[in-house]
């Protein structure tokens, strides 16, 4: 296994000099003298030591390496002698490398100090790396296939008195199950259901319904933005402060969502009342727990069926962010 760098003395002999204590002197030397050698690999290092004593290190140099420098850090070196691939020979030595407890050397230990500390930090860094791809598979996980059919599942959803657009008696209706800090909900917002109301709901052929379902594990701040929302209602500003939420999905803080209250002119008093009440908790988790019961999964979650006297439709399970043509072929079929 040879030793490769590109500056030509590779990254383990600075490292190993660091733990002998005299990085400060070798390394300076070793690093200008490396910047005018060839971009060649090392296949031997053999160190002279103060006590007379000679280490070689080749092979597999980094299991060898702890262990003989161990050592070095006691005896000290005299020269290092660097054999190349190559075929040259680099010698580095020890004249003016200052003694134990000399400022370099303490500056040295600082060093690998703060060497130790940035691996802590990338360790956490890999870490919330590791969560973040977790959480994002999950997502991946609800990505729908281009033009996906309906799935074959259907199921009895009740609308109850949640929000609608549309035409009371339009032949068809669209209940989504959807989560405000949802991206995918977001997609489904900016991309499909404009097209959804012009061609269907403006025209009174489909009733939309929606209901919340908040993912509390991936998006802790979207029940409180569906208790937003209803909150808003209770003024006349459904479906505005609905928009609003969707379109500033990044900034759902409680005090965010009691500023979008007064963009909208809505009574403030009133408004932030019910939200630190909870006035709508109950209703939010209602809709989640029969979202679960009907099947729904991950968000965006719609059913798909004919419109009812009795606000009950039998749908047809469709999941995803689906584009607008496979909701065509849905309502259609």
């Amino acid at each position: 296994m040879k030793w490769t760098s590109s500056r030509g003395v590779a990254p383990v002999l600075y490292l190993l000099l660091a733990m002998s204590g005299i990085y400060g002197s070798v390394f300076s030397q070793a690093q200008a003298q490396s910047e005018s050698e060839p971009q060649a690999g090392i296949e031997e290092l053999i160190i002279l030591h103060t006590t007379g004593e000679v280490s070689r290190i080749s092979g597999n140099p980094m299991s060898q390496a702890e262990a003989q420098f161990e050592s070095v850090s006691q005896a000290g070196i005299k020269e290092l002698i660097i054999l190349h691939s190559t075929g040259e020979v680099s010698r580095i030595s020890r004249s003016a490398v200052p003694q134990s407890g000399a400022p370099s050397e303490r500056a040295s230990q600082a060093e690998i100090n703060e060497l130790k500390k940035d691996l802590k930090g990338i360790n956490r860094e890999i870490t919330d790396i590791k969560n973040q791809l977790q959480v994002l598979q999950q997502l991946l996980s609800q990505r729908p296939t281009q033009d996906q059919p309906p799935a074959p599942v259907q199921k009895n959803i009740a609308e109850l008195d949640n929000p609608v657009l549309g035409k009371p008696d339009a032949p068809v209706t669209l209940i989504e199950f959807s989560d405000y800090d949802c991206p995918f909900c977001a997609r489904f917002f900016r991309q499909t259901l404009p097209s959804l109301k012009a061609e269907f709901i403006d025209t009174g052929k489909l009733r939309y319904v929606f209901r919340d379902f908040p993912l509390d594990s991936l998006h802790p701040q979207a029940r409180k933005a569906a208790e937003a929302a209803h909150c808003a209602g209770d003024q006349g500003k459904y479906w505005e402060m609905h928009d609003l939420l969707f379109d500033n999905q990044r900034a759902l803080g409680i005090e965010q969502l009691k500023t979008y209250a007064r963009r909208l002119n809505l009574d403030a008093t009133v408004f932030d009342r019910c939200l630190d009440q909870g006035t709508y908790a109950a209703e939010i988790q209602r809709d989640y727990t029969e979202g679960v019961a009907a099947g729904i999964r991950g968000t965006p979650g719609f059913f798909l069926g004919k419109t009812t006297g009795d606000g009950v439709i039998q749908g047809t399970l469709i999941s995803g962010a689906q584009p607008i043509s496979a909701f065509r072929q849905a309502i259609f079929f």
